[in-house]
């Protein structure tokens, strides 16, 4: 088939193109272009082609639970983290020595990390992250959750000016920005509608809190309250969380 029957213009579109059934599509006269940048484009004098990528994506359905996912965190907000103890990655992880170790095994194992005789060292840690954040989304924040509240404050900025002392008076003074709050502390970016503070872990939201920011429970409340884990959600800053 191909260019006899005029056909030179139609795009296959496919999740993974082997580099054989590439060839074949490009001597029938296709053109390609799968999921993992695999491609072949010759259009008004441009030509691009590329092949030999593998579209491996993140395992991410294969058993890691809430503890693996928080050694992930760990091992990518300290590198350091892949060479030391086990008994140290799992107290900054707020995991066991075992989750540390099945985690570093399979970072290992996959190829994300390489190790050597004298260390290990990330390579694929734009994949490790976006596992990080499929995890974090669907099996660490839900356990995170303490609250969503509401406030009566008119704005985002009178929440954040009072919030603080309102916290204190509770014997909640040690906390962190989160969210689109913490990206704002940070680098003056984007404020959203929410703001989000992290207590520290195993610390409960105390009654009569909700009486003193004279808020209700909303689960699209103004004002999201989460605990966290371990130390590496501290690490980085004075007064957010984690990067």
């Amino acid at each position: 088939r191909g260019h006899e029957e005029g056909v030179s213009s139609l795009l296959v579109l496919a999740p993974l193109i082997s580099g054989a059934m590439g060839m074949r599509l490009v001597e029938a006269g296709f053109h390609y272009l799968d999921r993992a940048g695999n491609c072949h484009l010759e259009v008004d004098g441009l030509y691009v082609h590329i092949e030999g990528r593998s579209g491996r994506r993140p395992d991410v359905e294969k058993g890691i639970r809430r503890a693996g996912y928080q050694a992930l965190f760990a091992y990518l907000a300290s590198p350091g983290l892949l060479d030391a103890p086990l008994r140290e990655v799992g107290r900054v992880a707020g995991v066991s020595r075992q989750a540390a170790a099945d985690m570093r095994r399979r970072l290992v194992e996959q190829e994300y990390v390489v190790e050597t005789r004298s260390r290990r060292r990330w390579v694929r840690r734009e994949d490790a992250l976006q596992l990080w954040l499929h995890g974090y989304s669907v099996a660490v924040r839900p356990g995170l959750h303490l609250a969503s509240l509401r406030t009566r404050d008119a704005t985002p900025q009178q929440l954040r000016e009072r919030l603080p002392d309102v916290l204190s008076a509770y014997g909640l003074s040690e906390f962190r920005w989160g969210g689109t709050t913490a990206a704002f502390e940070l680098v003056g970016h984007h404020r959203g509608e929410s703001t989000t503070i992290h207590l520290p872990p195993g610390i409960a939201v105390p009654p009569g809190l909700r009486r003193g920011l004279e808020a209700l429970v909303d689960p699209r409340g103004n004002l999201v309250l989460m605990s966290s884990f371990g130390t590496a959600a501290w690490l980085g800053t004075e007064t957010t969380v984690h990067p």
